[in-house]
């Protein structure tokens, strides 16, 4: 079997992560990868560099915005799937799945055609006349697609219920997973905080916040919630993981603050498993979200997380059992929950177990590959 994936950018994120797994572990069951992949920003890294031992195109009009090359973008798509000559064209996340997918139903050859809403952009991201032409664009797609994965339940409700991006039977569920090797034994405490540059010894309370520094991932209202009464006087060590547009203003605002937390911005960390221990809590304040894998790893680490209740996040997380959803952009809110649970260690423990049981029942990235090959299976065999 011949898989040609496309993923619009290779940025540290869930995506990425998600798509060489599949890469990789697919290998094991017959199945040859070609990975396309458009260009990434300095600020938002790329996870490709160094690898080679996925065989990678580079296609530069994959770049994220409607651009005049877009139109190349799809002729250079089609003349190198030609080449390849796939049984399956699986494209993951927006552009991707714009280029690609016309791309590959302008071929001679009719592979099957897949594409992973790994979250939407339908929601967060722009004004309504602009979701309202995306949505109806999505709808084009997907009647050239043979199958549209969702990444959780509520992404797929949302694609089918309340944007009528696709019928429910044209959805196929395959929630994220993640390797758990690395989560099966966890460093200390002291270690963890020494990794990221605080002192190890001390027991001020650590909130770490792994997201992309992007306006969609709420650094915002989080900053805002920091100022809140709940929170203004408090020691706090906040720990941010990861980079993007927003550092700079991130950073300004952090020496601003009136408060007394401590703001680190530490950039992308390749071993979150290394850091993650060092947190009492994490929080992802996103304003929309897919099935952050972020969540996942914090979880698998044995870590209480808070999150806001969007996109496929309460798939994850059941408030109160294993873990803590609030509403989203709502600063005094998060600031009182954050506070609840820093004050009640015994609470967030249980928690934290009850995450990390969770995330080991039914998380694994195994599970993931073989629901996908399972799938790939059923597109060009049947059922």
């Amino acid at each position: 079997m011949r898989v040609a994936r496309i993923l619009g950018r290779a940025n540290v994120g869930g995506p990425i992560k998600t798509v060489l797994a599949l890469c990789r572990r697919l290998r094991a069951h017959g199945v040859t990868t070609r990975l396309f992949v458009g260009p990434s920003s300095a600020r938002e890294g790329d996870r490709l560099v160094g690898v080679d031992d996925v065989e990678i195109v580079r296609v530069p009009e994959l770049r994220r915005g409607a651009n005049p090359f877009d139109l190349l973008g799809i002729a250079r798509l089609r003349d190198a799937l030609r080449e390849f000559g796939p049984d399956i064209v699986h494209t993951h996340t927006a552009k991707a799945g714009l280029l690609g997918r016309l791309a590959a139903a302008g071929l001679e050859f009719r592979p099957r055609i897949v594409h992973t809403f790994h979250g939407h952009v339908l929601r967060g991201y722009f004004a309504r006349p602009i979701v309202m032409a995306l949505v109806a664009l999505e709808r084009r797609l997907a009647r050239d697609s043979d199958a549209i994965v969702a990444v959780g339940p509520r992404v797929a409700d949302d694609l089918v219920d309340a944007f009528h991006v696709v019928p429910r039977e044209g959805v196929v569920v395959i929630e994220n997973g993640i390797d758990l090797e690395p989560f099966a034994s966890m460093c200390s405490r002291e270690r963890a905080r020494a990794e990221i540059g605080l002192d190890a010894g001390a027991r001020t309370p650590c909130i770490v916040v792994p997201a992309r520094l992007a306006p969609i991932k709420g650094h915002e209202v989080l900053l805002d919630a920091l100022e809140h009464a709940a929170l203004a006087r408090r020691e706090l060590d906040v720990v941010l993981l990861g980079d993007g547009p927003l550092r700079s203003e991130i950073e300004r605002r952090a020496r601003e603050l009136r408060a007394r937390a401590r703001v680190h911005c530490v950039g992308f960390v390749d071993a979150p498993e290394r850091v993650l221990p060092a947190a009492d809590l994490v929080v992802l304040p996103s304003l929309n979200e897919g099935q952050p894998l972020a969540l996942l790893e914090a979880m698998a680490a044995g870590v209480a997380v808070l999150a806001t209740a969007v996109g496929g996040v309460p798939d994850l997380v059941t408030d109160g059992v294993d873990g803590y959803l609030v509403e989203s952009a709502d600063p005094v809110r998060l600031a009182q929950r954050i506070a609840a649970a820093l004050d009640d260690p015994a609470a967030r423990a249980a928690a934290a177990a009850r995450g990390r049981s969770r995330v080991f029942g039914r998380s694994s990235i195994d599970r993931v590959v073989r629901e996908h090959l399972a799938l790939y299976e059923r597109l060009l065999h049947g059922p």
